[in-house]
């Protein structure tokens, strides 16, 4: 090898290296604010997961946060569920199913959906919110705990929250599924579905993370899988796939003479920014179809445009725009419990 050659292959090489490290810096950049969701993704001790790889909160467990420097409390009661206990929960009311932005993840409980929209509404509905959310479930686990909920509750209505990411959670659940019930809904699920061999060598390390809960994965989970249902939505206006879990649960609720609606709700204004991949409306508009009526909408550029209606840094919404979002709703809402 000569000189000549010498200097191409070195010139060569700092080309490359320095493609990296600029590739390796844009990456850096683009997720950077993400890790400020750290605090979030930490499982708390009040959580466990079972063989339907779903969370479930352990009863009558106590746990306490530090997030955006306050303290917030987590107290399950002995049904499990982040409420009162379980004697105060009246009969015929209102369950309010949904994922971590119902549970109220980063709030305390009387700042939560069903605590705040209960006290505004209570006087003109005397009807009780019982909150059935869970941080991290899809429509499909979101079913399975319905399921197991509902004859305990015994509702009279049903409120079923829905939010973009509900849909990411699917895509993972479908991915890994082994075996479907008649309805088409996953319930065995393969754990072990990380392998060096599976020619799809990036889904099969995600969802092999996320198999197990890794809450911290979540950071990396979101950004890949986020892009990969958006492409895979396209030109699909109703995907049974994603609309069985919803369909089932509209069913259930018709068999025990049950009121059912849905509510859609967006993230902060900074999702977007970090994901780039399009509004909320232009995924979720796809899933709409599942829907047996007009749901309850809550993306509206006067509620997601306003970075102080959200927690800093979760993207949740905050008590502030819980309250703030219920006067756009309250109609809607008085009318789908009086009529």
């Amino acid at each position: 090898m000569d000189g000549k050659e010498k200097k191409i292959i070195r010139y060569f090489s700092i080309f490359l290296f320095s493609l990296s490290l600029i590739l390796i810096t844009a990456s850096v950049y683009h997720i950077h604010s993400y890790f400020r969701f750290l605090p979030y993704m930490k499982l708390s001790k009040c959580v466990t997961w079972n063989s339907t790889v779903h969370h479930l909160f352990i009863p009558n467990c106590r746990d306490q946060f530090f997030i955006e420097n306050r303290n917030v409390n987590l107290q399950i009661n002995s049904i499990g569920l982040r409420e009162r206990p379980a004697e105060q929960l009246k009969k015929n009311q209102l369950l309010f199913v949904g994922d971590s932005s119902i549970e109220g993840v980063g709030l305390n409980f009387e700042e939560t959906f069903p605590q705040i929209f209960e006290k505004a509404l209570f006087n003109e509905s005397n009807i009780q919110f019982i909150n059935m959310g869970i941080r991290r479930s899809s429509t499909i686990t979101q079913l399975v705990r319905l399921k197991e909920y509902i004859d305990i509750i015994q509702p009279k209505y049903l409120l079923w929250s829905l939010t973009e990411n509900d849909f990411d959670e699917d895509f993972i659940f479908l991915k890994t599924a082994l075996d479907f019930n008649e309805n088409g809904n996953p319930i065995k699920f393969d754990l072990n579905f990380f392998s060096y061999s599976n020619p799809q060598i990036f889904d099969s390390l995600f969802f092999g993370l996320d198999a197990y809960n890794n809450g911290y994965s979540a950071i990396f989970r979101h950004l890949y899988i986020n892009n990969k249902l958006s492409k895979h939505l396209v030109g699909n206006d109703r995907l049974p796939a994603y609309c069985n879990a919803l369909d089932e649960g509209i069913q259930l609720a018709k068999e025990r003479n049950i009121k059912i609606q849905f509510i859609i709700l967006p993230f902060g204004p900074d999702y977007y920014s970090i994901y780039e991949q399009g509004s909320l409306k232009e995924k979720l508009n796809k899933i709409v179809g599942c829907l047996a009526s007009t749901p309850i909408d809550l993306r509206l550029d006067s509620i997601q445009t306003k970075s102080d209606f959200f927690q800093e840094d979760l993207m949740h919404f905050n008590a502030k725009g819980i309250e703030e979002s219920l006067k756009y709703i309250k109609p809607d809402l008085l009318s789908f419990l009086t009529e």
